[in-house]
C-alpha cells in the first residue's frame, strides 16, 4: 500500500474538496498554485469560448483542480487520474452527488492510459508536484503527458518550491524552456508541445532476487514501494514466515509482490491472495508472477478497505505496514487479517515499533511474540477461535 508522492497519502494534511465548498480544507500549495494560475491558461490558450476539449490531470489532493475546471469548462473531458485506490475514493466522495458529468476520476497504473491515440490528444495537461516527491515517477508522469498533448497543447507543472531548479531542468530537457511564473510559495511552468517524437525514458526497473534457494526474477516500476530492490522488512518476511504446501496465504499491501512470489513458490498447492491499494504495484505484482510461473497459484486485487472475497477462509496472512498515519494503516492491515483468517491461521508482520501491536492485536489474536531481527520486529500471533 503504497501512496504516489505526488498524491500525499491517509495521513497526509489539508487533503481538501473543490474550491467552491466554503467548508473545504484548502489544496495542497502545488495544485492552490495551479487553481491561481488556471484564468491566465485559459487566457492565453483561447480557451474561453469552448477551446478547451480535453484536459488530463493528477491531483495532490481531492481533484480539486478538475472539478473547477470541469464546473467552468462544461462541454470538456476532464480526467483526473490518480495511481492509489484510496485518493480515488476520498475525492469521488467529496465530490459527490455534486460531480460534474464531464468529470471523470479514475485509479489507473499510468496517468495515460496505454490505449492512447493521437485523436484523443488533449489540449492542457496540469502536474501538481511535491519537492519531497519521487523524482522518477515525477520525470514519467511529465514525459507521458507531454507525449499526449495534441501539437501546440500545453503541459501545465507546479512545484511547491520556490527555489526550484529541478522541474524547471527537466521541462527544459523535454520540450524546451518552459514560462515560468512564481510565489513565496512555489513556481509554475508552462510548455507547448511541440512537433517531432518524445523521448520516452523507461524508468521501470528488472532485477532479482532469492528466497529459499530460488532465484525470481522481477520488474519494479516508479512510484511503487521499495522501487528497484527488495525492502528490508520484506527480507524479514520472507525469512520468517512458515507456508505449509497447500496453504491459502493472504499479502496484505503487495507492493511490486516479493511475499507474493515467495509463499506461492514454498509449494505447488499454495494458493495466494495480493492485494494494494496502489494500480501500479498491482500490475507489477501480475507480471512477476507471469515471469516467474506463478500467475496459476497468485491471484491480484486492487483494493484499498483490506477485505477479502473470502473471509475467514486463509491459513496465513502477511504484512509490511508502511510506517506513516500514526499506525492507522497498520491498524488496517490487523483488521484486515483478522477478518481473512480462520481460527487458529496465523498472521506475521514486520514492523520498528512492535509495542503498537502488543496493544492492538489482543482483540482478535493470541499467541503474540515478537522477534528482534536486524533491527526490525517480526510479529507472529494466531487469530482467536
Amino acid at each position: 500500500m503504497v501512496t504516489n508522492p505526488a498524491q500525499p497519502g491517509p495521513a497526509a494534511d489539508s487533503l481538501g474538496s473543490s474550491p467552491s465548498s466554503p467548508t473545504a480544507l484548502p489544496p495542497k500549495t502545488s495544485e492552490r498554485l495551479l487553481l491561481e494560475a488556471w484564468p491566465q491558461v485559459v487566457k492565453a490558450g483561447g480557451h474561453e469560448e469552448g477551446g478547451l476539449q480535453r484536459l488530463l490531470c493528477t491531483s495532490a489532493g481531492r481533484a480539486q483542480l478538475a472539478r473547477f475546471v470541469a464546473e467552468r469548462h462544461p462541454g470538456a473531458a476532464i480526467a483526473c487520474v490518480y495511481q492509489d485506490d484510496y485518493l480515488v475514493k476520498l475525492a469521488r466522495a467529496e465530490v459527490g452527488n455534486s460531480s460534474p458529468p464531464n468529470l471523470s476520476i479514475v485509479c489507473q497504473a499510468d496517468l495515460v492510459a496505454a490505449e492512447h491515440r493521437p485523436e484523443t490528444a488533449i489540449d492542457v495537461a496540469a502536474l501538481p508536484l511535491s519537492s519531497q516527491g519521487d523524482g522518477e515517477l515525477a520525470r514519467e508522469q511529465l514525459q507521458q503527458c507531454y507525449g499526449a498533448l495534441r501539437l501546440g497543447g500545453r503541459l501545465l507543472a507546479a512545484t511547491d518550491n520556490p527555489r526550484d531548479t529541478w522541474l524547471a531542468e527537466q521541462l527544459t530537457t523535454l520540450a524546451g524552456r518552459p514560462k515560468r511564473s512564481e510565489t513565496a510559495e512555489g513556481a509554475v511552468y508552462v510548455v507547448e508541445r511541440g512537433e517531432g517524437p518524445v523521448r520516452m525514458r523507461n524508468f521501470d526497473c528488472e532485477f532479482a532476487f532469492r528466497d529459499a534457494g530460488r532465484l525470481f526474477q522481477v520488474v519494479s516500476r516508479a512510484g511503487v514501494f521499495s522501487h528497484r530492490r527488495i525492502d528490508p522488512g520484506a527480507r524479514r518476511l520472507l525469512d520468517a514466515m512458515e507456508i505449509a504446501d497447500g496453504d491459502r496465504v493472504l499479502d496484505i499491501g503487495c507492493g511490486w509482490g516479493p511475499v507474493a512470489l515467495a509463499a506461492a513458490a514454498r509449494g505447488p498447492q499454495v494458493a495466494v491472495e495480493a492485494f494494494d491499494s496502489n494500480a501500479r504495484a498491482v500490475e507489477c505484482t501480475r507480471q512477476n508472477a507471469e515471469r516467474n510461473g506463478l500467475a496459476a497459484q497468485i491471484v491480484v486485487r486492487l483494493e484499498s478497505d483490506g477485505r477479502t472475497d473470502r473471509p475467514g477462509e486463509f491459513d496465513v496472512a502477511i504484512g509490511n505496514p508502511p510506517y506513516y498515519a500514526d499506525f492507522r494503516i497498520a491498524e488496517l492491515f490487523i483488521y484486515s487479517a483478522a477478518r481473512a483468517l480462520r481460527p487458529g491461521g496465523r498472521l506475521t508482520m514486520v514492523t520498528k515499533t512492535p509495542e503498537r501491536y502488543f496493544e492492538t492485536l489482543p482483540r482478535d489474536f493470541t499467541e503474540i511474540t515478537a522477534e528482534e531481527v536486524k533491527g526490525y520486529a517480526v510479529v507472529k500471533a494466531e487469530r482467536r477461535g
